[in-house]
Protein backbone atom coordinates (compact mmCIF):
# COMPACT_ATOMS: atom_id res chain seq x y z
CA UNK A 1 0.00 0.00 0.00
CA UNK A 2 1.17 3.45 -0.90
CA UNK A 3 1.06 6.43 1.10
CA UNK A 4 -1.22 8.72 -1.26
CA UNK A 5 -3.70 7.84 -3.79
CA UNK A 6 -3.74 9.26 -7.22
CA UNK A 7 -6.87 9.16 -8.61
CA UNK A 8 -6.64 9.81 -12.69
CA UNK A 9 -9.73 10.71 -14.31
CA UNK A 10 -10.10 9.85 -18.35
CA UNK A 11 -10.58 12.63 -21.24
CA UNK A 12 -14.36 13.14 -23.04
CA UNK A 13 -14.74 9.63 -25.27
CA UNK A 14 -12.10 7.98 -23.60
CA UNK A 15 -12.20 5.05 -20.66
CA UNK A 16 -9.71 4.10 -18.06
CA UNK A 17 -7.46 2.72 -20.45
CA UNK A 18 -5.86 6.02 -21.55
CA UNK A 19 -3.68 5.88 -18.35
CA UNK A 20 -2.76 2.20 -19.44
CA UNK A 21 1.27 2.01 -18.57
CA UNK A 22 1.36 4.99 -16.76
CA UNK A 23 1.64 2.82 -13.29
CA UNK A 24 5.14 1.59 -14.71
CA UNK A 25 6.54 4.85 -13.97
CA UNK A 26 5.06 5.93 -10.55
CA UNK A 27 6.15 4.38 -7.74
CA UNK A 28 4.99 1.76 -4.76
CA UNK A 29 4.31 5.07 -2.47
CA UNK A 30 1.52 6.40 -4.79
CA UNK A 31 -1.62 4.26 -5.18
CA UNK A 32 -2.96 4.76 -8.97
CA UNK A 33 -6.19 4.40 -9.63
CA UNK A 34 -7.87 5.14 -13.25
CA UNK A 35 -11.73 5.96 -13.01
CA UNK A 36 -14.02 4.36 -15.21
CA UNK A 37 -16.91 6.64 -16.12
CA UNK A 38 -20.14 4.99 -16.87
CA UNK A 39 -20.96 3.95 -20.27
CA UNK A 40 -17.60 2.47 -21.44
CA UNK A 41 -14.65 0.31 -20.62
CA UNK A 42 -15.86 -2.02 -17.36
CA UNK A 43 -19.03 -0.14 -16.93
CA UNK A 44 -19.89 -0.36 -21.09
CA UNK A 45 -23.81 -1.71 -19.31
CA UNK A 46 -24.31 1.50 -16.97
CA UNK A 47 -26.32 4.49 -18.41
CA UNK A 48 -24.30 7.50 -19.58
CA UNK A 49 -24.12 10.49 -17.07
CA UNK A 50 -26.83 12.91 -17.63
CA UNK A 51 -25.70 15.99 -15.60
CA UNK A 52 -23.11 16.87 -12.97
CA UNK A 53 -24.58 16.04 -9.66
CA UNK A 54 -24.58 12.73 -11.04
CA UNK A 55 -20.70 12.03 -12.20
CA UNK A 56 -20.11 13.45 -8.01
CA UNK A 57 -22.67 10.81 -6.68
CA UNK A 58 -21.43 8.46 -8.93
CA UNK A 59 -18.09 8.84 -8.20
CA UNK A 60 -17.16 10.56 -4.99
CA UNK A 61 -18.29 6.99 -2.76
CA UNK A 62 -15.66 5.25 -5.01
CA UNK A 63 -12.83 8.02 -4.38
CA UNK A 64 -13.96 7.50 -0.21
CA UNK A 65 -13.63 3.77 -0.64
CA UNK A 66 -10.51 3.24 -2.61
CA UNK A 67 -8.62 6.34 -0.45
CA UNK A 68 -8.93 4.23 2.90
CA UNK A 69 -8.64 7.72 4.81
CA UNK A 70 -5.29 8.32 2.91
CA UNK A 71 -4.20 11.43 1.14
CA UNK A 72 -5.18 11.55 -2.56
CA UNK A 73 -4.28 13.83 -5.50
CA UNK A 74 -6.31 14.08 -8.44
CA UNK A 75 -5.56 13.48 -12.60
CA UNK A 76 -7.56 14.45 -15.26
CA UNK A 77 -7.19 15.17 -19.19
CA UNK A 78 -9.29 17.37 -20.98
CA UNK A 79 -13.32 16.61 -20.28
CA UNK A 80 -11.00 15.03 -17.02
CA UNK A 81 -9.28 17.67 -15.72
CA UNK A 82 -12.83 19.70 -15.43
CA UNK A 83 -14.41 17.37 -13.81
CA UNK A 84 -11.61 16.70 -11.65
CA UNK A 85 -11.75 20.48 -10.84
CA UNK A 86 -15.35 20.25 -9.77
CA UNK A 87 -15.44 17.62 -7.83
CA UNK A 88 -12.25 18.88 -5.86
CA UNK A 89 -14.58 21.75 -5.47
CA UNK A 90 -17.63 20.48 -4.12
CA UNK A 91 -15.02 18.62 -1.75
CA UNK A 92 -14.01 21.56 -0.12
CA UNK A 93 -17.43 23.29 -0.17
CA UNK A 94 -18.80 20.32 1.88
CA UNK A 95 -16.14 20.34 4.37
CA UNK A 96 -14.74 16.99 3.10
CA UNK A 97 -11.38 15.86 2.58
CA UNK A 98 -9.65 17.34 -0.42
CA UNK A 99 -7.44 16.43 -2.59
CA UNK A 100 -4.06 17.46 -1.73
CA UNK A 101 -2.89 18.18 -5.22
CA UNK A 102 -4.53 18.78 -8.53
CA UNK A 103 -2.80 17.82 -11.95
CA UNK A 104 -4.99 19.06 -14.76
CA UNK A 105 -4.14 18.19 -18.97
CA UNK A 106 -5.07 19.34 -21.45
CA UNK A 107 -7.58 22.41 -20.37
CA UNK A 108 -6.41 26.38 -20.57
CA UNK A 109 -8.97 26.98 -18.25
CA UNK A 110 -11.99 26.20 -16.37
CA UNK A 111 -14.13 27.97 -18.80
CA UNK A 112 -15.86 26.48 -21.07
CA UNK A 113 -16.33 28.34 -24.56
CA UNK A 114 -19.62 28.76 -26.55
CA UNK A 115 -18.45 26.78 -29.31
CA UNK A 116 -17.42 24.08 -26.61
CA UNK A 117 -20.38 23.73 -25.21
CA UNK A 118 -22.21 23.51 -28.27
CA UNK A 119 -20.07 19.97 -29.47
CA UNK A 120 -22.84 17.87 -27.84
CA UNK A 121 -25.08 19.63 -31.14
CA UNK A 122 -22.34 18.53 -33.73
CA UNK A 123 -23.35 15.95 -36.76
CA UNK A 124 -22.02 12.66 -36.89
CA UNK A 125 -19.33 13.89 -39.92
CA UNK A 126 -18.97 17.17 -37.56
CA UNK A 127 -17.88 15.28 -34.68
CA UNK A 128 -15.31 13.01 -36.45
CA UNK A 129 -14.01 16.34 -38.00
CA UNK A 130 -13.20 17.39 -34.54
CA UNK A 131 -12.25 13.82 -33.36
CA UNK A 132 -9.10 14.01 -36.11
CA UNK A 133 -8.43 17.48 -35.74
CA UNK A 134 -7.54 16.53 -32.01
CA UNK A 135 -5.71 13.54 -32.60
CA UNK A 136 -5.47 10.77 -30.27
CA UNK A 137 -7.19 8.59 -32.27
CA UNK A 138 -6.56 6.65 -35.54
CA UNK A 139 -7.87 7.66 -38.80
CA UNK A 140 -8.91 4.03 -39.54
CA UNK A 141 -10.71 3.52 -36.24
CA UNK A 142 -12.21 6.55 -37.41
CA UNK A 143 -13.23 5.35 -40.83
CA UNK A 144 -14.50 1.95 -39.25
CA UNK A 145 -18.34 2.75 -39.40
CA UNK A 146 -18.41 0.14 -36.70
CA UNK A 147 -16.01 2.13 -34.31
CA UNK A 148 -17.96 5.14 -35.28
CA UNK A 149 -20.96 3.76 -34.06
CA UNK A 150 -20.18 2.72 -30.63
CA UNK A 151 -17.67 6.02 -29.88
CA UNK A 152 -20.25 8.50 -31.34
CA UNK A 153 -23.04 7.95 -28.57
CA UNK A 154 -19.84 8.51 -25.61
CA UNK A 155 -18.42 11.10 -26.95
CA UNK A 156 -22.56 13.26 -27.22
CA UNK A 157 -22.70 11.93 -24.04
CA UNK A 158 -19.28 13.54 -22.76
CA UNK A 159 -19.90 16.75 -24.28
CA UNK A 160 -23.38 17.41 -22.82
CA UNK A 161 -21.53 17.42 -19.71
CA UNK A 162 -19.25 19.61 -20.74
CA UNK A 163 -22.04 22.37 -21.95
CA UNK A 164 -23.07 22.18 -18.35
CA UNK A 165 -19.93 24.01 -16.64
CA UNK A 166 -20.96 26.90 -14.92
CA UNK A 167 -18.12 29.47 -15.33
CA UNK A 168 -20.06 32.03 -12.91
CA UNK A 169 -19.67 29.16 -9.83
CA UNK A 170 -16.19 28.58 -10.62
CA UNK A 171 -15.61 32.37 -10.51
CA UNK A 172 -17.06 32.75 -7.04
CA UNK A 173 -14.29 29.79 -5.95
CA UNK A 174 -11.03 28.86 -4.96
CA UNK A 175 -9.78 25.86 -4.33
CA UNK A 176 -6.97 25.60 -1.38
CA UNK A 177 -4.85 22.97 -3.13
CA UNK A 178 -1.87 23.35 -5.28
CA UNK A 179 -2.14 22.89 -9.45
CA UNK A 180 -0.22 21.77 -11.61
CA UNK A 181 -1.11 22.40 -15.21
CA UNK A 182 0.12 20.46 -18.05
CA UNK A 183 -0.56 21.21 -21.83
CA UNK A 184 0.78 20.20 -25.37
CA UNK A 185 2.08 23.28 -27.24
CA UNK A 186 0.29 22.90 -30.19
CA UNK A 187 -3.28 21.96 -29.06
CA UNK A 188 -5.83 23.00 -31.35
CA UNK A 189 -7.86 23.39 -28.27
CA UNK A 190 -5.58 25.84 -26.50
CA UNK A 191 -5.13 28.69 -28.34
CA UNK A 192 -6.07 31.30 -25.46
CA UNK A 193 -3.90 32.32 -22.72
CA UNK A 194 -3.74 29.25 -20.19
CA UNK A 195 -4.52 30.53 -17.16
CA UNK A 196 -5.73 28.46 -13.38
CA UNK A 197 -3.90 30.82 -11.11
CA UNK A 198 -7.40 32.23 -10.17
CA UNK A 199 -8.43 28.85 -9.45
CA UNK A 200 -6.69 28.48 -6.22
CA UNK A 201 -5.36 30.19 -3.33
CA UNK A 202 -2.04 28.12 -3.16
CA UNK A 203 0.33 27.33 -5.75
CA UNK A 204 -0.42 27.46 -9.24
CA UNK A 205 2.61 25.93 -12.11
CA UNK A 206 2.42 24.85 -15.84
CA UNK A 207 4.38 22.72 -17.73
CA UNK A 208 4.53 22.95 -22.09
CA UNK A 209 5.28 19.64 -23.70
CA UNK A 210 5.90 19.02 -27.45
CA UNK A 211 2.77 17.98 -28.87
CA UNK A 212 -1.13 18.24 -29.85
CA UNK A 213 -3.97 17.69 -27.21
CA UNK A 214 -3.28 14.17 -26.42
CA UNK A 215 0.60 15.21 -25.88
CA UNK A 216 -0.17 12.78 -22.50
CA UNK A 217 0.42 9.84 -24.60
CA UNK A 218 3.64 10.60 -25.46
CA UNK A 219 5.17 11.81 -21.87
CA UNK A 220 3.75 9.42 -19.86
CA UNK A 221 7.20 8.92 -17.68
CA UNK A 222 7.74 12.90 -17.75
CA UNK A 223 4.36 13.48 -16.69
CA UNK A 224 4.75 10.76 -13.53
CA UNK A 225 8.57 12.47 -12.58
CA UNK A 226 6.23 15.47 -12.24
CA UNK A 227 3.64 14.06 -10.03
CA UNK A 228 6.36 12.45 -7.64
CA UNK A 229 8.52 15.70 -7.44
CA UNK A 230 5.15 17.69 -5.98
CA UNK A 231 3.38 14.77 -3.90
CA UNK A 232 6.06 12.96 -2.75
Amino acid sequence: MGVICLFAFPSAGSSKVMYKGFEKYLNDQIDFIPLEFAGRGERVKDDFFKNMDEVIEDLLPRIEYKSKNMPFAFLGHSLGALIAYYLALKLQDNNLTSPRHLFLSGRKNPVVSKKESLYHKLRPYEMKDLLLKLGGTPKELLDDDNFLGFILPIIKADFQLLSQFNISYFKKKKLNCDITVLNGEDDNLIKEKIDWNYATNSTCDYFLFNGGHFFINDFKKEIADIIKSKIL
